[in-house]
């Protein structure tokens, strides 16, 4: 037994030794003036690369807080409108301040649907089709699924909110 692991232990530092021997003359061979240049450029490109790289990532990054920030104030917009749809007497005031050059419930509808048109340039299909839903009937349920579908498209959250969240308010 003991004959055997001897051997063996021979056997491991001669494998040891050749691997050794395998490194110092590759690293001799590696060591030459043409790979010192290919190190030299290879780490140049790297830079470059990495610099391209992380400008296109700032560039991006960039841009989708230009997109985030576009919605957010065009879906704000949206909400406002169909709000006052909702309740034109009651909510006609609040329009005022902010759009006096509209004056009718047409005029609300009409800039709702302009805005759908151009929602049809940044918006998800689904904030699109809940705004044209809502255009068609003009209630709470179609409202608060079209501020979820915004929801869910600027913070890509889900909700537990339902459609008919305001049923038992309205009915009163």
């Amino acid at each position: 037994m003991w004959q055997l692991q001897k051997n063996a232990a021979e056997g491991c530092k001669k494998i040891l030794d050749l691997l050794i021997r395998i490194i110092i003359i590759s690293y001799r061979i590696f060591m030459s003036v043409e790979l010192v240049l290919s190190l030299l450029t290879a780490l140049g490109l790297g830079s470059i690369l990495g610099a391209f790289f992380q400008s296109k990532f700032q560039f991006n990054r960039e841009l989708l807080s230009q997109k985030t920030e576009l919605k957010k104030k065009r879906y704000g917009a949206i909400i406002v409108q169909m709000l006052i749809v909702l309740d034109f007497e009651k909510n006609i005031k609040y329009g005022q301040l902010h759009r006096p050059d509209l004056r009718t419930l047409d005029d609300y509808i009409n800039e709702i649907k302009a805005e759908l048109l151009n929602a049809l340039s940044y918006a998800k299909d689904d904030v699109v089709i809940a705004i044209a839903e809502f255009l068609k009937k003009n209630d709470y349920q179609t409202y608060i699924k079209a501020v979820i579908s915004m929801r869910k498209d600027l913070w890509g959250k889900k909700t537990k909110i339902k459609e008919n969240i305001f049923d038992n308010l309205i009915n009163r």
